[in-house]
């Protein structure tokens, strides 16, 4: 098993994800990005509750740990004091496949990876982030701005973009943050590439809060990315563990959990020049 060296406790989250057995189909988003969502009512510790399943195919899981960057995704988020759904893997065992009547969905299903699924649960009456739709001073009493953009460019997310791609949604003056399938975009030998701390513009340039941070005022952007620093410099990277152990024990590769861990580690240890590196991209 990796090991991080002892680390200051600043927060600490050793719950494995819950498995719920999916009990009736629902619905499909049609317009939830490319994997397409079901809605499924799972059985949730004995209450019936809709959960938003992603149903990847197995050369995608296998191309990018699909399943494994939305959990490490979501355990994350919370570790950083952001606010996502409630995960859970989703059982789609033979009585639920029972319960489908329609062809089609049972053929999308044959496509589809035949392990457990990663599942979020529903937002009743949330919607997209419209980027047109919020000034500077309304989006930052909706979400820490600073905190997301900090967030996606640690977690090497491109996907939370301009207003293709917001993956967030709100109600009144709550968000919350989905979809990190496309996050830790990691390859071999990237954490001694970071030495020189050249940072890969993919993950700011085109961020749905890039020209929020930007159009800030020099007083209101000094406030920026000291918390997220704190919480990044106090991060307990054992706190993964659990969540990568329960993935292998489901059948899901274990490859890319070292190469995480060791680029966590490194941005962790460089906590304070992490921080600089966020607040030169929005200079």
């Amino acid at each position: 098993m990796y090991i991080v060296p002892n680390y200051p406790i600043f927060k600490q989250n050793f719950r494995l994800l819950p498995i719920y057995k999916a009990i009736s189909f629902n619905k499909v988003i049609t317009k939830g990005g490319r994997t397409e969502p079901w809605v499924i009512l799972v059985n949730a510790g004995n209450t019936l509750k809709p959960y938003v399943v992603k149903l990847f195919k197995t050369e995608l899981i296998q191309l990018r740990d699909s399943v494994a960057n939305e959990v490490i995704g979501n355990v994350l988020a919370k570790e950083f004091n952001l606010p996502v759904p409630k995960a859970a893997l989703i059982d789609l065992d033979e009585n639920f496949l029972s319960t489908l009547r329609n062809q089609e969905l049972l053929e999308i299903l044959e496509d589809r990876d035949d392990r457990l699924k990663f599942g979020s649960e529903l937002l009743e009456g949330y919607f997209n982030f419209d980027y047109n739709a919020y000034n500077l001073n309304d989006v930052r009493k909706i979400i820490d701005i600073d905190a997301v953009y900090a967030f996606d460019n640690l977690i090497r997310n491109a996907d939370r973009n301009g207003q293709l791609k917001p993956n967030i949604l709100i109600k009144s003056t709550e968000a919350y943050l989905i979809d990190h399938e496309l996050g830790f975009e990691l390859r071999e030998g990237i954490v001694d590439d970071m030495n020189n701390w050249k940072w890969d513009r993919r993950f700011c340039d085109y961020h749905i809060f890039s020209k929020f941070l930007k159009n800030s005022a020099p007083k209101i952007k000094r406030e920026y990315f000291h918390e997220f620093g704190e919480y990044l410099k106090y991060l307990n990277i054992n706190n993964l563990m659990p969540y990568f152990n329960q993935l292998v024990n489901h059948g899901f590769s274990g490859n890319k959990h070292k190469l995480i861990l060791d680029y966590l580690t490194k941005m962790k240890n460089n906590s304070s020049t992490f921080t600089n590196v966020m607040m030169s991209t929005i200079l």
